[in-house]
């Protein structure tokens, strides 16, 4: 099976992102912002629900908003729905759509209120 650059480039992504040391994953996450790929945008959401260090997932955050709005939003709107609140975390999403506030936000689950991320 022979692979795509992009997606040898996503493969590296999430081994970095993946790196015990938090500023190697800093920097993984500013050159996929850099260089936004498609294929980055399901390593940037997934590792985004599991981050531990803030401010890798603010970098996380800003790299996903430098990709393309639509694949975007749809890899990140069916994480509000998830059991793992850090995974619902909204933040990246909010900021994908402010620019023109189309699409419609579900209704917040009630056992969601006290999420912070």
């Amino acid at each position: 099976m022979t692979h795509t650059r992009a997606q040898q480039s996503a493969a590296a992504l999430r081994a970095a992102l993946e790196t015990p040391d938090a500023s190697h994953r800093l920097q993984a996450a500013l050159s996929a912002g850099t260089r936004p790929d498609p294929e980055f945008i399901d390593v940037l959401v997934a590792r985004c629900a599991v981050e531990p260090d803030f401010f890798v997932r603010d970098m996380l955050t800003w790299a996903l908003v430098r990709q393309d709005r639509t694949p975007t939003l749809e890899a990140l709107l069916p994480r509000l729905a998830s059991d793992v609140a850090q995974a619902r975390g909204v933040d990246a999403a909010e900021r994908r759509d402010r620019p023109s506030r189309r699409v419609g936000w579900a209704r917040p689950r009630p056992d969601t209120a006290g999420d912070v991320t």
